[in-house]
């Protein structure tokens, strides 16, 4: 009966208060005609899941039948077996969804449930899919061990710990003879051993490993050494046999053979007698230097001898040794007047030997070493010496030392006790070190880090020089022991140049690193891209187009492409790319239109958007489009062509080109098929003839139409020379290297200088320099992160020849350092979040190094995360122990600098809450409105306000907001066009939380003004005095606004706010209420900040059985 009333309900709420439920009765005729009510949506359809980089995709189709009730929303359930879904997520009135809650190489199964007024549909087919990383090079080969033989080495090795995803296909040995000196030996495949012949005896070699998958090498294995040597022979005598004797007992003592026979020595063998030669075997000692016979008669005279054996035998036998055991000896008293000496990273002991030996030679001293007073333990044997030089000491520590005397009795007391702190002489401090220079309107920011020694002497001073060239610095001012100094005697439009030294009161050191700025007035947001122009292909879409006519005055770092499908209509951000001027959409719909606009990014925001521009992409691939340019040179009996490939390939690679000639310009046919080249050497020519050409591209598909005609007339004699070949750039530092070979022909005329051309579009070049007759150029003084193409020509007396084909290169350098780093404290855990560089050295930043330490400046690597992330949770923390820590930025040039050091201390307390979830930003005329939910977790202690973040980028993000105890925000402080990024962040008694992921959103003006008008909302079921189960209950009703709504919230409370799903007039949202009278609340809010609320009171009962879902 539940179920009927709220059916009931919700007809009449649709249908009119007057609807009747059930059969109509036309009383005129006498005829009953029955009515079909409405009945829950049939399942979505064809519901697809795939998996990315730490997400799944899921796309469906909408169901045949909404049972005659619109649409509310869907239900996305998931699983983590086949048929074990559960309920993940409400998303709205959409046919596709991005499940970012998942985890890299876990398998997930999902169902999509479609709903209306009447309720849920069936759910869908079940799509599964397993996110997983993209694969890498693999880890480096392990254990790499090297084994010599007679004229060969025999490697071994382990795989790799991980073959990055991609299975491991071969292995590289690289061998040197010396360490750290090898190169390339040979390529193997995948296997685990190698050996290396023909090698010469007694040269050591050296050898590490790489492991190769279809990324590419991986790093290097450990490195191993072996010595080859010819077949071992048995060792020889033993040198210098000593013999003591003792109580009962002789202690014998020796020192290796002087040659091993290249055969590791495995045991020595010792002989005794009682009389001069006679001696006989008595024991095998091992691989040893000692031996104690205790089988002896005091009084009695013993010889002995030692032979030493490895694999080939046991060698000749050593020198003869005699001794007379005797009564007990005692260990000698202490050494005497111990001294110690400090020294720059040494300490030096003198001592005396003890008044009394104990009646035996003494054996040796043995020094005891510790860092605190009677707290010595053994360091080393100094043998028979009376000094010491202790070497493995830190300058700037105390160390405390005693010595003893050791006879065959035993060891003696310990001698006096010393102490000594090591410490070098004082110097002038290093070069202050990283110094960077950023421009203001009318000022210039200087920052460095400290010395990386301050030369034993604490620093006092930084002196600060200034000059209007590099290099030409003077003094400009002495400040303090602070790291950062604010120059505002600067002129806007002129470049400073600064460096940095460092003084302390031994005197003034180096100068730092040169750092220059030029202050200008702020900069605006670039303005729009020009000529979007966009080509369909077969499920994608090519978009391309030319840069803003203004920058505004800061270079552009990103493109933002955004993708609809009305045209004029609402688009959506697809993807934001680097400084290229192309981007291609795929996979896509083949016959549906989309419609594209893209904006430009610079420091400062987003600009407007370009042009609109919209391609229908189409199955199937065609003839490639024809090729470009074509020009003809001619030469002594040859012709040489060249020419640009297609606009379009056609969507199949192009494989050759087909070139035409004819000495008419209507009889041409073909001459011959290239492969996929752009240029060509007619030799098969009459001097004196004219000849026409055409060239055309070929695909898998077929043979585009012929390109545009060039003639050209071969005459004999010099002619200008072949295009250069080999034409490569690679990028440097503010520069880019270029490098060629010569022209395949000069034209039979010495070539005597090159050409060269440079723009920052492909085939859109200038003139930029002439060079002699040499085949490198640096061209320098160029913008990191800009792109140069390049072509070079070559020059004759008779003049100057075709260009080369294309290079291009992207100068770049090391990223700055990351911004605003900040620690915050867990159990047993510190949540790191910071801000991108400020400059990414114009290439992108592809990973983030965290550095830890347990004291400051004492950091070490932790761990490399992606580029794409700005925070870092280090687990497994020890709770009490303070950590700090640095994070540098990393790009293809390689790490940046290190950020400022944050610190936090975890504890088992209370902790700072979790990051708030699921922020939504709405853009509005002039405004922004915010939504987000609590944290999954307070800390411990109850969240008590929020805190907003905002910026014009994901790095500058400032407070906007604190104290706000609400879970939505009304930001009017914004300018249409420029796109806003916000975080939310958590604060209760202990602290302010981690920041959420930024968002952004753009505000866009209205051509009728402002929004003032507020959305309208109603409660649709349960209706007013409605009787309800407790427990969950599926609030329902309508709402619309006249611009478009930003979210609709329902409570129980009016306290504690749920997000509900909106359709596309309707809402819906499941709450808990309990037992009693309960007035359930709702309210809308659109982009404008503009509000509506509804509610309705309800009696919530056990009486009223179980809620319909």
């Amino acid at each position: 009966m539940a179920t009927l009333a709220f059916v009931s309900l919700v007809v009449a709420a649709v249908l009119g208060t007057s609807a009747q439920i059930g059969p109509r009765i036309d009383r005129a005729m006498g005829h009953v005609e029955p009515t079909l009510l409405p009945t829950p949506p049939s399942p979505p359809r064809n519901l697809t899941a795939v998996g990315g980089d730490g997400q799944v995709s899921l796309t469906w189709d909408p169901p045949d039948d909404d049972g005659g009730s619109p649409l509310l929303a869907y239900l996305v359930y998931r699983g983590d077996s086949p048929g074990g879904e559960s309920l993940l997520a409400g998303v709205g009135l959409v046919t596709s969804w991005i499940d970012i809650t998942v985890t890299n190489g876990h398998t997930y199964y999902y169902e999509v449930v479609a709903t209306n007024l009447i309720g849920n549909s069936d759910p869908s087919n079940e799509a599964s899919a397993t996110p997983n990383p993209p694969a890498t090079p693999p880890d480096p080969p392990q254990g790499l061990t090297a084994t010599a033989g007679d004229g060969t080495v025999d490697l071994a090795w382990s795989a790799p710990g991980s073959d990055g995803g991609s299975p491991i296909t071969n292995y590289k040995v690289y061998r040197g003879t010396s360490q750290n000196g090898e190169s390339f030996l040979t390529e193997l495949g995948d296997v685990l051993s190698y050996s290396d012949t023909g090698l010469n005896n007694g040269q050591t070699y050296y050898y590490y490993v790489t492991a190769v998958n279809s990324i590419g090498d991986s790093g290097p294995s450990n490195e191993a050494s072996a010595t080859p040597n010819a077949p071992a022979t048995p060792p020889g005598a033993p040198q210098s046999l000593t013999a003591t004797a003792g109580d009962a007992t002789v202690v014998l003592a020796w020192s290796p053979p002087s040659s091993d026979g290249g055969a590791p020595i495995t045991n020595y063998k010792v002989y005794r007698g009682t009389s001069h030669d006679g001696e006989t075997p008595l024991a095998d000692a091992g691989p040893v230097l000692a031996y104690t016979d205790t089988s002896v008669n005091n009084g009695q005279t013993y010889y002995y001898q030692v032979t030493a054996e490895n694999s080939a035998g046991e060698g000749p036998r050593s020198n003869e040794a005699s001794a007379t055991p005797n009564a007990p000896a005692t260990p000698p008293t202490q050494p005497q007047n111990l001294a110690a000496t400090p020294g720059d990273g040494h300490v030096d002991l003198t001592w005396d030997p003890p008044a009394n030996d104990g009646g035996l030679p003494i054996l040796e001293y043995r020094v005891y070493r510790g860092t605190a007073s009677n707290q010595e333990s053994f360091l080393a044997s100094a043998g028979l010496s009376l000094t010491y030089t202790d070497s493995s000491v830190t300058n700037g520590r105390t160390y405390y030392y005693q010595v003893t005397a050791k006879n065959a009795a035993g060891e003696g007391p310990p001698s006096n006790e010393a102490s000594a702190t090591p410490n070098p002489p004082a110097t002038p401090p290093d070069a202050p070190q990283g110094l960077t220079a950023t421009a203001g309107d009318g000022t210039v920011d200087l920052a460095w880090s400290a010395p990386g020694s301050d030369g034993g002497s604490p620093i006092t001073n930084y002196k600060v020089y200034r000059g209007g060239s590099s290099n030409g610095e003077t003094l400009l001012d002495t400040i303090g022991d602070v790291l950062s100094y604010t120059d505002t005697s600067v002129t806007n439009g002129n470049t400073y140049y600064y460096k940095v030294s460092a003084v302390n009161s031994v005197n003034e050191g180096p100068l730092s690193n040169e750092a220059s700025a030029t202050p200008a007035a702020p900069h605006t947001a670039p303005g729009a891209p020009r000529d979007l122009v966009a080509t369909a292909g077969d499920a994608s879409v090519s978009l391309s187009w030319s840069p803003p006519s203004s920058d505004g005055g800061a270079p552009i770092t990103n493109y933002k492409i955004y993708r609809g499908t009305v045209s004029g209509g609402q688009l959506s951000l697809i993807a934001t790319v680097p400084d290229v001027l192309s981007y291609t959409d795929s996979p896509l719909t083949n016959g549906k239109t989309y419609y594209y606009k893209v904006t430009a990014v610079n420091e400062v925001g987003e600009g407007p958007p370009s042009n609109e521009a919209s391609a229908t992409p189409v199955s199937g691939q065609t003839v490639p489009s024809p090729p470009r340019s074509l020009s003809a040179a001619a030469g002594d009996a040859r012709v040489t062509l060249g020419w640009l490939a297609p606009s379009s390939d056609g969507g199949s690679p192009i494989t050759n080109y087909t070139i035409y000639r004819g000495t008419s310009s209507s009889g041409k046919s073909p001459l011959t098929t290239v492969g996929n080249v752009s240029a060509y050497t007619d030799t098969g020519v009459t001097n004196g003839v004219t000849y026409y050409y055409v060239v055309t591209a070929v695909n898998g598909i077929g043979e585009s139409d012929p390109s545009g005609e060039a003639s050209a007339t071969p005459t004999a004699g010099p002619t200008a020379p072949d295009a250069p070949q080999g034409l490569h750039a690679s990028p440097g530092n503010g520069t880019v290297s270029l490098t060629w070979s010569a022209p395949g022909f000069d034209g039979g005329s010495a070539i005597t200088g090159y050409r060269l051309y440079r723009g920052t579009n492909s085939n859109n070049r200038s003139y930029h320099v002439d060079v002699g007759n040499v085949l490198s150029y640096q061209d320098t003084g160029l913008a990191n992160g800009q792109r140069y193409y390049y072509v070079v020509s070559a020059i004759n007396a008779i003049g100057e020849g075709l260009p080369s084909s294309e290079a291009s290169a992207r100068p770049a350098t090391y990223p700055d350092a990351p911004q605003k780093l900040d620690a915050i404290a867990g159990n047993g855990l510190v949540t790191l979040q910071w801000s991108g560089p400020g400059f990414d050295g114009g290439a992108p930043v592809t990973g983030y190094k965290i550095y830890r330490g347990t004291t400051s400046g004492g950091t070490t690597l932790l761990v490399t995360v992606a580029g794409g992330n700005d925070s870092y949770a280090d687990g497994g923390l020890t709770n009490g122990q303070a950590y700090y820590y640095r994070v540098s930025a990393v790009n293809r040039v390689g790490e940046g600098a290190l950020s400022v050091e944050a610190s936090a201390t975890p504890s088992s307390g209370p902790a700072v809450p979790a990051s708030p979830q699921n922020l939504v930003a709405t853009a509005g005329n002039r405004a922004v409105t915010l939504r987000w939910y609590a944290p999954a977790s307070d800390g411990g202690s109850p969240v008590e306000n929020y805190t907003v973040y905002r910026g014009t980028s994901p790095s500058n993000l400032a407070v906007l907001i604190s104290g706000s105890k609400s879970l939505s925000l009304f930001d009017g402080g914004v300018t249409n066009g420029v796109t806003y990024y916000y975080a939310v962040a958590a604060v209760n008694a202990v602290g302010t939380g981690p920041r959420s992921p930024p968002i952004s959103a753009t505000p866009k003006g209205s051509s009728s003004g402002p929004d003032t008008t507020s959305p309208t909302i109603a409660i649709v079921s349960p209706g007013p005095g409605a009787l309800v189960a407790p427990g969950p209950l599926n609030v329902s009703g309508t709402a619309s606004d006249d611009v478009g709504l930003a979210w609709v919230e329902v409570s129980a409370d009016g306290r504690t706010w749920t997000l509900a799903t909106l359709g596309t007039a309707s809402w819906n949202a499941i709450i808990n209420l309990t037992i009693g009278p309960r007035t359930i609340y709702a309210r809308a809010m659109d982009g404008s900040g503009n509000s509506a609320d509804a509610n309705v009171t309800v009696t919530v009962s056990p009486d009223a059985g179980t809620n319909a879902a």
